[in-house]
């Protein structure tokens, strides 16, 4: 099992970033919508903390 947490780690990063792709899509092709709930700078800070902590995952794998 220890020998695949490293490998589970990186394919659950690898699925955090093609997330991160999608919530930068969806920015952008919802913006006008979004921006007028005022929901924009709540998703930015969730997508770039989420960005964040997929960096500092790949950093600590062996």
């Amino acid at each position: 099992m220890k020998e695949s947490a490293p490998v589970f780690a990186f394919l659950l990063v690898q699925d955090l970033n093609k997330l991160w792709v999608e919530v930068q899509l969806l920015l952008r092709t919802s913006y006008a919508g979004t921006q007028a709930m005022g929901a924009i700078p709540i998703m930015k800070t969730w997508a770039s903390r989420i960005n964040h902590d997929c960096e500092d995952a790949v950093e600590t794998l062996p």
